[in-house]
């Protein structure tokens, strides 16, 4: 499965993501996503129902988009 965390309070929007080995407990396929400046960071991210794309929310941002997606797939 995936695992995600989005990081608000840092100087800049952070969001980690990973594939997490369910035997093992292991993360692999790291993933660090940096998100535009504004706004008060990420709020929060969702998996989309078959997991190929996660989407990112950014918390009060009027200068830069407040939605993002990525595609795992396409990168």
């Amino acid at each position: 499965g995936k695992i995600g965390f989005a990081f608000a309070n840092t100087p800049e929007p952070i969001v980690f993501l990973g594939e997490l080995d369910s035997k093992t407990g292991l993360l692999y396929n790291v993933l660090n996503i940096q998100i535009p400046k504004g706004g008060n960071g990420v709020n929060g991210l969702e998996f989309s129902p078959d997991a190929s794309k996660v989407y990112i929310s950014h918390w009060y941002n009027k200068q830069t988009a407040n939605l993002f997606q990525y595609d795992f797939e396409t990168g």
